[in-house]
């Protein structure tokens, strides 16, 4: 039954944090998805910018077929190669332009996206492991010996180390007196509790209600 330093304060504190994991890692992808697709919007003008240089292109093209003219021919061949220049260039930057925002957007979407689950997730998650190990090594003893004294009175000790002190006086005025004293029942049953593996347990105000379970 390995512990880790830091303890959930309970079963049902276990749930809700996973709800919220689960709401944050949905909120973070939504927001990632949505910024994505707002800049690949962007691509509409890139490609705006690709046509008009693919129509200049054609239209110096056009001009070239007028360059065979006598007298005039050299000057509109000289006008209509530099529309084509420039009409390629054009394009060619309006289609690179369109690449970059597509790769772009794919990237924010992923960096807003994933980015802040992977400072969450790394350290939420072994917590979480270790918890439900915890709890599944605790009802695998019950399971197969029973609550046994010897199980009792670990459970009684993990209760000192683990439950609020507020919490802890509610079952037990002086807990380590009780401890000494073989008394530790209640600290026990409280322990349980706190890792959800009690039903009608004995609540911390002595009257009987719910206990929890671990999901």
């Amino acid at each position: 039954m390995g512990r880790m330093g830091w303890q959930f304060p309970s079963a049902r504190a276990v749930r809700v944090l996973d709800i919220v994991i689960v709401v944050y890692v949905i909120v973070w992808a939504a927001l990632g998805i949505a910024i994505g697709r707002d800049i690949a919007q962007q691509v509409d003008l890139a490609d705006q910018v690709a046509r008009v240089g693919a129509t200049l292109r054609a239209t110096g093209e056009g001009f070239e077929a007028l360059s065979a003219i006598p007298f005039v021919g050299d000057d509109i061949g000289t006008v209509a190669e530099r529309v084509v220049t420039a009409g390629t260039e054009v394009e060619a930057s309006g289609r690179a332009s369109a690449d970059a925002i597509r790769e772009m957007s794919v990237l924010v979407a992923v960096a807003v996206g994933v980015l802040p689950l992977l400072v969450l997730v790394p350290l939420y998650l072994p917590m979480r492991l270790a918890w439900r190990r915890d709890v599944a090594a605790v009802r695998e003893a019950l399971r197969r010996d029973g609550p046994t004294p010897a199980l009792q009175r670990v459970l009684a000790l993990r209760a000192v180390g683990s439950l609020p002190y507020d919490r802890l006086r509610a079952v037990e005025p002086d807990p380590w007196a009780a401890l000494l004293a073989g008394d530790d029942g209640g600290l026990a049953t409280a322990e349980l509790a706190r890792l959800g593996l009690v039903t009608g347990a004995q609540t911390p105000g002595g009257a009987n209600g719910p206990g929890e379970r671990e999901s």
